[in-house]
């Protein structure tokens, strides 16, 4: 999935470890566009940029919250017959500040795209994604766990990809 992300590190000793999702370990989307839409060297200065800015920064969480939607279309590790069927993702919210800083890293990277880069891309409100499920009741329970641990996890940044 081509776009700009950030890796999470947590503390070994926290008393609920974030797990690895369909969209593989815990990490943030900067911002998610298709192939080939922004060149590769200047996704490369956008990695260094936002690992620049983020990286060793701890952060906070403030919600966990459930997001269902439909699956349009399967992706390569899911069975196509779960495409069109919902699906549960558990999000978590980061704190005011990191979110601020996201923002302003995105104004930054938006300035080294093409304009028709920036309109198929998505920039949505930074989070993290707990978990993604089928079933909306084991969705709902693993929602009710991260919403009571949530201030307990110890966060920061990690290294950005692409």
């Amino acid at each position: 999935m081509p776009g700009l992300f950030v890796t999470i590190v947590q503390d070994p000793k926290d008393p609920l470890i974030l797990p690895e999702t369909d969209g593989g370990p815990p990490h943030l989307t900067i911002f998610w566009c298709p192939k080939g839409s922004v060149p590769d060297e200047v996704l490369r200065r956008m990695t260094e940029l936002a690992e620049y800015a983020l990286s060793g920064k701890a952060f906070s969480l403030t919600e966990a919250w459930l997001n269902s939607f439909t699956k349009e279309q399967a992706l390569p590790a899911t069975p196509t017959a779960l495409a069109g069927k919902v699906r549960h993702d558990v999000l978590l919210s980061v704190d005011p500040r990191t979110t601020q800083r996201i923002e302003e890293l995105r104004a930054e990277l938006k300035k080294m795209m093409t304009q028709e880069a920036i309109q198929v891309s998505a920039f949505r409100t930074p989070h993290i994604t707990a978990a993604t499920e089928w079933d909306q009741a084991v969705a709902e329970e693993k929602l009710a766990v991260f919403s009571q641990l949530l201030s307990q996890l110890n966060l920061s940044f990690g290294v950005a990809y692409n």
